[in-house]
């Protein structure tokens, strides 16, 4: 359903003028949090996606000079493409800074923060390198990852795990871990691979996209078309809430009860199955485990 026949659709019901642009204004808002009311209530089909990014080998040509308490680095071959975002060690210190700024084909460069050695360096090596890559604006969150070149499954684990083990890190190799570290500036999710890659390759992400709000009027939900009248509940909730109405409660309890419905006919993979527990299961001393009763049938853990 196009986000203008849905308006049309909860105005109609409301009994309120869409014509009128404050009107259009509420509803549009209903129907997008009616839209994110229903995404963030189940890990759906319709919201898996994949993503793939490609890594960046480290540059290491030619040398670079840099001048103490000086932001302004300059290096003896132009790179090429752009450095900025990237993070720059020099062989005077083991430090890392980031390069905020540098043009394509440009020998200058911007660090952060200032180089902080006390004596100026001159044709000094240097390794430039990628710490964080980000993922699609569309990414959610992230629940697997694997590359096809070196065949490997990559477990996803968070930032505060690995400063506990390895605050920072030097190796190179192929990936075996994927760290994430939330958001970059852009709001999009940010990681880092496991070792540092020394070389090219395409990871693949299976990731939960996150909806966008609606606004034009050909705009169309995420999910599939028998997920509509659902939607069109969720508004009405909020529309009759803001009309306080009285039928705003039973209209958002229709909404939640066709939103649980669904969950059981979404095609829940093997991951996603519920582990029923016995309603008198206890603490037993001295048994670990206590069998369900026999009228639970059988049971599996995956």
């Amino acid at each position: 359903m196009q986000f203008s026949t849905a308006r049309a659709e909860v105005a109609a019901q409301l009994s309120l003028d869409q014509t009128q642009s404050d009107t259009t204004t509420l509803i549009n808002r209903w129907l997008n949090l009616s839209q994110l009311d229903i995404a963030s209530a189940w890990n759906w089909t319709w919201l898996k996606d994949r993503d793939v990014i490609t890594t960046e080998l480290d540059l290491t040509t030619g040398t670079v000079d840099a001048t103490a308490a000086s932001a302004t680095i300059t290096f003896s071959s132009a790179p090429a493409a752009s450095q900025t975002d990237r993070f720059i060690q020099f062989s005077s210190a083991d430090d890392w800074y980031k390069i905020t700024a540098h043009t394509a084909g440009v020998a200058t460069a911007t660090i952060s923060p200032v180089y902080a050695q006390t004596s100026n360096l001159t044709a000094g090596t240097f390794t430039v390198r990628t710490f964080f890559y980000s993922l699609a604006t569309t990414t959610e969150y992230v629940y697997t990852a694997r590359t096809s070149q070196n065949p490997a499954y990559l477990p996803v684990i968070s930032a505060s795990l690995v400063d506990q083990y390895a605050p920072f890190w030097t190796d190179t190799g192929s990936p075996k871990k994927i760290i994430l570290w939330g958001k970059d500036s852009s709001g999009n999710v940010q990681f880092s691979p496991f070792p540092w890659p020394d070389e090219i390759l395409l990871i693949e992400f299976r990731v939960y996209k996150k909806p966008s709000d609606l606004s034009a009027d050909s705009d169309t939900p995420l999910f599939p078309t028998r997920f509509d009248s659902m939607w069109i509940d969720g508004a009405l909730a909020y529309g009759y809430r803001y009309l306080n109405d009285d039928r705003a409660d039973k209209t958002r309890r229709d909404f939640l009860l066709k939103v649980d419905n669904l969950k059981d006919r979404d095609n829940p993979g093997l991951t996603s199955n519920r582990i029923l527990k016995s309603i008198d299961e206890g603490s037993h001393q001295g048994h670990p485990f206590i069998p369900f009763p026999s009228n639970f049938g059988e049971v599996w853990r995956r």
